[in-house]
């Protein structure tokens, strides 16, 4: 929510094209759609768009399946409250995303979370993304000895000093896993 509008994001898949892109569209909060579907990576074939709203812009993020055999990254787009569209932007060093967990606004940067399949078992990552989309951090390993199927679970929270990020665990008795990062 920008303080007028939500931006709700999701992805749409064409079977004539062979491809999902992520789209966007603005709903007011008495739930009417305002103006038209944003498409925000027109030939992508991505996972689940995940977005967070910095006080000025949405940062949109998923992971990048268009060209799988040379790595799967985090691309996203900046959107500003008024529809404007930046230009698609790699978010992560990592080639080897194996799905997109969350993203999180907080103290002046985006936290971006995943689970990356460059270790066995796979390991949940992170990175902070400033608000002109440079990767401030570089990709940072938050959890290892992780599943695709833990950080697809993952979600996080500011407040104020440091990010929450949780995950279910799947390795184990199954319990849900946390940690702080800041």
């Amino acid at each position: 929510f920008d303080g007028t509008n939500y931006l709700v994001a999701y992805q749409v898949y064409s079977s004539s094209a062979s491809n999902s892109s992520a789209v966007g569209q603005f709903v007011s909060p008495s739930g009417n759609i305002i103006g038209v579907r944003l498409s925000l990576n027109p030939n992508g074939q991505n996972s689940q768009p995940y977005l967070s709203f910095d006080g000025a812009n949405y940062l949109v993020a998923w992971a990048d399946y268009s060209q799988q055999a040379s790595g799967v990254p985090l691309r996203g787009v900046f959107v500003s409250p008024g529809g404007a569209i930046g230009s698609v932007i790699t978010l992560s060093q990592s080639t080897s995303v194996a799905d997109f967990g969350t993203i999180a606004y907080g103290g002046g940067a985006y936290l971006l979370t995943w689970d990356d399949s460059q270790t066995t078992p796979n390991s949940v990552y992170g990175a902070f993304i400033n608000t002109t989309g440079f990767n401030e951090s570089g990709d940072f390993l938050i959890s290892t000895n992780g599943l695709q199927s833990e950080s697809s679970g993952v979600s996080a929270a500011f407040d104020q000093t440091n990010f929450l990020a949780v995950w279910y665990s799947a390795t184990g008795k199954t319990c849900i896993k946390g940690c702080l990062v800041n």
